[in-house]
C-alpha cells in the first residue's frame, strides 16, 4: 500500500499523464490555428464591438507612439462602454504588427490556450490539494468539452472578450471561495481552541498552542490581493461580468454566512442610531455565556463542591436577565428612538433618495438632455460616497478600537489568581466572533465592491453607460430594441441544451449534472452544514445566469459562454468529491463515466467531424460582405493625408458601419495623421471646414442622397466639391471635402 501511495504522489506520474494531453491539445490547436489562416477570407475585419474596441486601441497605439500620456489618461478614464484591460495588449499588437484584424484574433486564440493551462491548477486548488493524481484524470473532462463545443469555439478567433471573461472568471471565483474557505476553516480552529475541555486538559501549553495556530492562519494563509486581482481583471474585461459577479457573492453570502451578513447589517444601522438593540442583544449574550462559563470553570477547576454552584450560577443568570430587560426597554421605548437616531448622517443619504426619486416622478420634457442622468449619478455619488465612510469606519476605525479593548481585557484579566484561563477563553470567544462576523464581508467588500464601484462612478458616462447596458432589450437572434415577452426567459439554458455540444444529447447531460451537482451540494450543506467546492461553483454558474435572465433584458446565448469552464470544472469537482467520501463512489464512477464519453470519448472518435463542423471564422466566410470596407479603406489610405474628419452616415444597422470607422482609424494610423470622428454636437459648414485645416469625409449609401443626408442641396455641394473627390465604391460613396 505504500508503493502505491508513493506511486500515486509521484511527480513523474502527474507529469507522464499531464503531458500527452497537452501534446494532444498542441497538435490540435496548430490545426485550428492553420484553419483559420486558410478557410476564414475576412480575417482583417472584426465586425461591430470588436471593430470599435479596435479603434480605440489604435487610438492607444497612436498616443504611445507620439508620447502623449495625457492622451492615455483621458481613453483610460474616459471608458463608458468597455474597459480598457484589453485595448493595451492590443495597442502593443498594433505597434509591431500593425492594424489589422489578424493579430487581434490570435491574441484571443493565445487567451483560449492559456485558459486551457490554468485549468489543471484550478482543479487543484479545488480539490483541496489532497490528491495531485485527480487534476490529470479529471483535466480531459473540460478540455474535450471545450473543444466540442460550438459556441464557445466560434470567439476562439475574434475580436470577441467571451474566451478573456471565461479566463479570469475562474481565478475570480477560485478567490471567493477560497475566502469564505478560509474563514471557515479558522471559525472551526477558533472554536474547537474555545472548548473548555481542550482547554483544561494541558494547562496553558494548550491554549498557547492554540492562539498559535489560528494566528498563523490570520496572517499567512490568505492574501485578499488574490480575490481584489482576479474580480477586477473579470470586472475590466467587460463590465457586465463584474456586476454579475458582486451579485452572485453577495447573494452567497447572505445565504451562507447569514449571522455575519446580519451582522453586517446590523452594524450600518447602529452607525446610523437604528436597531441599536440587536447589537446590544449579542454583546449581552457573549458577556453573559462568558461570565457564566466562567465562573463555572473556577468551581471545576477549584473543586469547591461545599460551595452551593447552582445557586450563584441562578443568581447570575437571574441578574443578567434583569440588567437584559432594563436595557431593551431603555433601547424600545419611544421616546429615546428618535433621539437616537443620528439626523446628521442620515442627511446625505436622503438627499441621494431625494434625487433618484426626481428622475423617476418627473419626465424628459420637464428633464430634457442629459439632466435626469446627471440628477441620477449625484444621486448614486452621494449614497456610495456616504455608505463607504461607513462602513470604512466599522471595518477598520471601530474594529481598531475593539482590538484595543480586547487587548485591555486580556491584561487586566491574566493578573486575576482564579479564573485566569477561563478570561482567557471568554476574550478569545468575543474576539473570534467579531473576526467571524466581519472578516468575509470586510475583504468582499474592500478588495471587490468598493473598487469596481467607486470606478463605475468616477466617471457620469461610465454610470450612465453601465445601467444602459443593464436596460439594454435584446433577445437571441433579435435586432437591438426586440426581446422575448418575458423576462423569465429560458434562452440561457436552451443554449445550453442544444448548442453546448456536438455530441448528440449532450448539453442535456450537461445541465443534468448541473441539476445533480445544485442537489448533492444542497443536500450536503443541509446534513454537513459544509459548503463543498463543487456546489460552489455550480452556484456560481447557476446564480450567474439567474442575474443575467432577472438583472437585464439584454438575452443573448455569448453572455454565458464565458461560464462554460466553470461549469465543466464543477462537474470534475464533483466527481471527485463523491469518490472521496466513499459512500457514493458508485455514483461518482457513473458521472464520471458519463461524461469521460460525452467529452473525450466523443471528441476521440469524431475528431475529424469536430475539426470540420468548428466554425473559426468569426466575420462569416463571404467575401462580399466586406466589399464596401476593403473598398473605403483602400480609398482612405489614398486620401488621408492630413489631419480629418469622418462623418458616417451609413444606417445603425448597416453590416459595415463600423469597418468603415475601422478603415478609415487605419488609415490615419498608417499614413500618420490625426484622424476623429464626427461630434454628435457638430454642425458641418463648408465654410468653417475651408479655414479649419482639417479634412472631411462623408459616406452614404449613394452619392445622390448625400445632399438630403446633411441638409445641403446636392447642387451647391457639386458645384464645391471637387468630382476627384466623389468616390464611388461597392456600396456606399465616399465625398472627401478639403479644408
Amino acid at each position: 500500500m505504500q508503493f502505491l501511495d508513493n506511486i500515486r504522489s509521484s511527480k513523474f506520474l502527474i507529469l507522464g499523464l499531464f503531458l500527452p494531453q497537452f501534446v494532444i491539445l498542441g497538435i490540435y490547436f496548430h490545426k485550428l490555428y492553420l484553419k483559420f489562416l486558410s478557410f476564414c477570407p475576412n480575417k482583417n475585419f472584426l465586425t461591430w464591438d470588436p471593430d470599435a474596441r479596435l479603434v480605440t486601441s489604435i487610438r492607444f497605439a497612436e498616443a504611445f507612439r507620439s508620447f502623449d500620456p495625457i492622451m492615455i489618461v483621458r481613453l483610460v478614464f474616459d471608458s463608458p462602454t468597455w474597459p480598457v484591460l484589453r485595448n493595451f495588449p492590443e495597442a502593443l499588437i498594433i505597434l509591431i504588427f500593425g492594424p489589422g484584424g489578424t493579430p487581434v484574433s490570435l491574441f484571443t486564440f493565445g487567451e483560449l490556450i492559456l485558459l486551457f493551462l490554468i485549468v489543471p491548477w484550478i482543479l487543484f486548488r479545488f480539490s483541496k490539494r489532497k490528491s495531485q493524481i485527480a487534476p490529470p484524470l479529471l483535466f480531459p473532462l473540460v478540455w474535450a468539452g471545450l473543444l466540442q463545443n460550438p459556441g464557445f469555439m466560434h470567439y476562439s478567433f475574434s475580436g470577441m472578450l467571451e474566451i478573456q471573461g471565461g479566463l479570469f472568471f475562474l481565478p475570480a471565483v477560485l478567490a471567493l471561495w477560497e475566502l469564505q474557505r478560509y474563514r471557515s476553516d479558522e471559525v472551526e480552529i477558533l472554536h474547537s481552541s474555545r472548548n473548555p475541555n481542550s482547554l483544561l486538559q494541558e494547562g496553558s501549553k494548550q491554549i498557547n498552542s492554540g492562539f498559535v495556530s489560528t494566528k498563523s492562519i490570520l496572517t499567512n494563509s490568505y492574501s485578499p490581493w488574490f480575490l481584489c486581482i482576479s474580480a477586477n481583471l473579470l470586472f475590466h474585461t467587460k463590465y457586465p461580468y463584474g456586476y454579475i459577479f458582486i451579485f452572485f457573492g453577495c447573494l452567497f453570502l447572505i445565504t451562507f454566512r447569514f449571522d455575519e451578513t446580519k451582522q453586517f447589517i446590523f452594524k450600518i444601522l447602529n452607525f446610523y442610531g437604528l436597531f441599536l438593540n440587536e447589537s446590544s442583544f449579542l454583546r449581552n449574550r457573549l458577556e453573559r455565556n462568558d461570565s457564566v462559563f466562567s465562573i463555572k470553570n473556577v468551581l471545576e477547576k477549584e473543586d469547591l463542591g461545599s460551595f452551593p454552584k447552582n445557586v450563584s450560577v441562578e443568581k447570575n443568570f437571574d441578574s443578567l436577565a434583569k440588567n437584559r430587560s432594563e436595557k431593551t426597554k431603555s433601547v424600545f421605548s419611544k421616546e429615546n428612538f428618535f433621539k437616537r437616531i443620528k439626523w446628521h448622517a442620515l442627511i446625505p443619504i436622503g438627499c441621494a433618495i431625494l434625487l433618484i426619486l426626481v428622475t423617476i416622478i418627473f419626465s424628459k420634457e420637464t428633464l430634457p438632455g442629459k439632466t435626469k442622468a446627471y440628477l441620477r449619478y449625484a444621486g448614486a455619488l452621494i449614497f456610495w460616497v456616504s455608505i463607504n465612510f461607513v462602513v470604512w469606519k466599522i471595518f477598520y476605525r471601530l474594529q481598531k478600537r475593539d482590538e484595543t479593548l480586547r487587548f485591555k481585557d486580556r491584561l487586566k484579566n491574566s493578573i486575576l489568581r482564579f479564573g485566569s484561563r477561563s478570561a482567557q477563553t471568554g476574550s478569545t470567544s468575543r474576539s473570534s466572533d467579531a473576526q467571524s462576523l466581519s472578516y468575509t464581508w470586510k475583504y468582499f467588500w474592500t478588495y471587490v465592491i468598493f473598487p469596481i464601484g467607486s470606478w463605475a462612478l468616477i466617471h457620469p458616462d461610465r454610470f450612465s453607460s453601465s445601467t444602459s447596458t443593464i436596460r439594454h432589450i435584446q433577445g437571441a437572434g433579435l435586432m437591438p430594441g426586440q426581446s422575448e415577452d418575458s423576462i423569465f426567459s429560458f434562452i440561457y439554458f436552451r443554449e445550453i441544451l442544444d448548442n453546448s455540444f456536438y455530441v448528440p444529447y449532450g448539453g442535456w447531460v450537461l445541465c443534468a449534472g448541473l441539476i445533480i451537482g445544485i442537489i448533492f451540494g444542497g443536500f450536503h450543506f443541509w446534513k454537513n452544514h459544509e459548503v463543498s467546492a463543487s456546489f460552489f461553483l455550480f452556484l456560481s454558474v447557476f446564480v450567474s445566469i439567474l442575474g443575467l435572465t432577472l438583472i437585464t433584458p439584454n438575452h443573448q446565448p455569448r453572455h454565458i459562454y464565458h461560464l462554460y469552464p466553470a461549469l465543466l470544472i464543477a462537474i470534475c469537482i464533483f466527481c471527485y468529491e463523491r469518490f472521496s467520501e466513499g459512500r457514493t463512489k458508485i455514483l461518482s464512477y457513473l458521472v464520471y463515466s458519463i461524461f469521460l464519453i460525452f467529452t473525450l470519448g466523443y471528441w476521440s472518435w469524431k475528431h475529424s467531424d469536430i475539426w470540420e463542423r468548428t466554425n473559426l471564422c468569426f466575420s462569416g466566410t463571404d467575401r462580399g460582405l466586406f466589399f464596401t470596407a476593403k473598398d473605403a479603406e483602400s480609398v482612405f489610405l489614398k486620401t488621408v493625408n492630413r489631419s480629418s474628419v469622418l462623418w458616417n452616415l451609413l444606417s445603425l444597422e448597416h453590416h459595415n458601419r463600423p469597418d468603415i470607422m475601422l478603415s478609415f482609424y487605419r488609415a490615419g494610423f498608417y499614413n500618420r495623421q490625426k484622424v476623429r470622428e464626427k461630434n454628435k454636437k457638430e454642425k458641418f459648414d463648408l465654410q468653417k471646414i475651408r479655414i479649419s485645416g482639417s479634412d472631411w469625409f462623408i459616406v452614404t449609401d449613394r452619392c445622390d442622397e448625400i445632399g438630403n443626408r446633411i441638409g445641403i442641396p446636392f447642387d451647391e455641394i457639386k458645384q464645391s466639391v471637387s468630382e476627384d473627390n466623389w468616390n464611388s465604391i461597392r456600396g456606399a460613396c465616399i465625398l472627401k471635402v478639403d479644408g
